[in-house]
């Protein structure tokens, strides 16, 4: 045993079993328990499953989050490889830790070159997940809103099962087709409550049930970015470049309007390869401008997180009268903020109504001029911690999960 106030490993281990034991009873507590319904991806070779790598993010921080609060999490993950070597190949199911109190549960799967049983794969782990969670009895239920898993929704409905609906966006709004965006609003108005990215869309679709505010991870990442240390100032787009979402990529003709103090930096995937080799065309237009413009290529993990470190602002732009702006919340753009940088972005009520409205610099439209104009009043020398203002938001974050999480005990 350790004396004064330092505490050894032993010790640790003693108290973390006292609290784990109720001893009026000799039972021992159980942490409470959370069904997650959301893909997230496992990038073992011969157990490989894909997701986005912006959903891996949400569900990874949001399930830590309710761990911290209480909570052990079991991810119920029906997704499958993105491809494969074979026609037909059987993978099977397994159960992975992830964390401590955090595991992903993986439904068997068709692992197929074929796009069309790749499609059949998809509907069969979703219904293989659909059938486990209808064997669960006990735990709270939290979905990540996707149109393919609508099966539970009508399972939990049909067994009067409560679930909390995680709503990312309204996928309609992207494509828009109203007719099918009002059976997207039908499916989502099923949840008995709501963790959403936006007050417009909580007013649309929460009809007086509780909800919870929820832009994205407020997770403070670790400095590794080194800097480029050559005296401009970066500026960097890191995203999606579906013509869809984001239309014309107004940073990059913002180079135009910048002089040589400025190097714009765009990051990112597309649907497909003609999405990347848009974006390559439309920076390879603006070589032997004052400002430098690059493209850097597709960054996950550590090297994705370095590189906006050593960056000095981010950039989200967008069509300020798109049909998704206030359905949605640029999840970027906690990305950026966890990672130091300023942030502009596209005048939108979504973002001036959020947590973050208050240290976010707004261009009125999305005109490459505006944007320039915005990037050029981002005051660098003026003291700015935006990594202060998540610690706050997250802590509220916790409390009013913990408290929207009590309603169904």
């Amino acid at each position: 045993m350790a004396y004064g106030n330092e505490i050894c490993d032993e010790e640790l281990e003693i108290i973390f079993l006292f609290l784990k034991f109720d001893f009026t009873d000799g039972k021992r507590i159980m942490l409470k328990k959370i069904y997650y319904i959301a893909y997230f991806s496992n990038n073992e070779e011969k157990r490989k499953r894909d997701a986005v790598p912006a959903a891996d993010l949400q569900v990874s921080y949001l399930s830590q989050v309710f761990s911290e609060i209480g909570y052990e999490v079991e991810i119920l993950s029906p997704n499958i490889p993105n491809n494969g070597k074979k026609i037909f190949h059987i993978q099977k199911g397994f159960v992975k830790q992830v964390e401590k109190n955090i595991n992903v549960r993986y439904f068997n799967c068709l692992e197929s070159s074929s796009r069309i049983i790749r499609y059949f794969s998809r509907r069969i782990a979703v219904l293989s997940a659909a059938r486990y969670l209808k064997g669960v009895k006990d735990g709270k239920i939290v979905i990540y809103h996707s149109r393919i898993f609508y099966p539970f929704y009508h399972l939990l409905k049909r067994i009067g099962r409560d679930y909390i609906l995680e709503l990312e966006e309204i996928y309609l709004d992207v494509i828009g087709d109203d007719k099918k965006r009002k059976r997207e609003i039908s499916e989502v108005s099923k949840a008995t409550a709501y963790i959403l990215p936006s007050i417009p869309l909580a007013e649309e679709v929460t009809q007086g049930k509780k909800y919870v505010l929820y832009h994205g991870s407020c997770r403070n990442e670790k400095q590794i970015g080194m800097g480029f240390h050559d005296g401009r100032i970066h500026v960097v787009y890191a995203g999606t470049f579906d013509p869809r979402v984001i239309g014309k990529l107004s940073l990059i003709q913002a180079a135009e309007y910048l002089d040589e103090r400025y190097h714009i930096h765009v990051i990112g995937f597309g649907r497909n390869q003609s999405d990347v080799d848009r974006i390559i065309g439309e920076v390879n237009e603006m070589q032997g401008k004052s400002c430098k413009v690059t493209y850097d290529g597709l960054l996950l993990g550590e090297d994705y997180i370095s590189f906006l470190q050593s960056c000095d602002i981010g950039m989200f732009s967008r069509d300020p009268n798109g049909r998704d702006i206030n359905s949605s919340f640029p999840s970027k753009i906690m990305s950026y903020l966890s990672n130091g940088l300023h942030v502009v972005a596209t005048r939108a009520d979504s973002i001036e109504r959020s947590e973050v409205g208050n240290i976010v610099c707004f261009c009125n439209t999305n005109d490459p001029k505006d944007v320039a104009d915005a990037i050029m009043h981002v005051d660098l020398s003026v003291p700015y911690d935006s990594r202060e203002k998540l610690m706050e938001i997250e802590s509220r974050l916790k409390v009013n999960l913990k408290q929207l999480l009590s309603n169904f005990d």
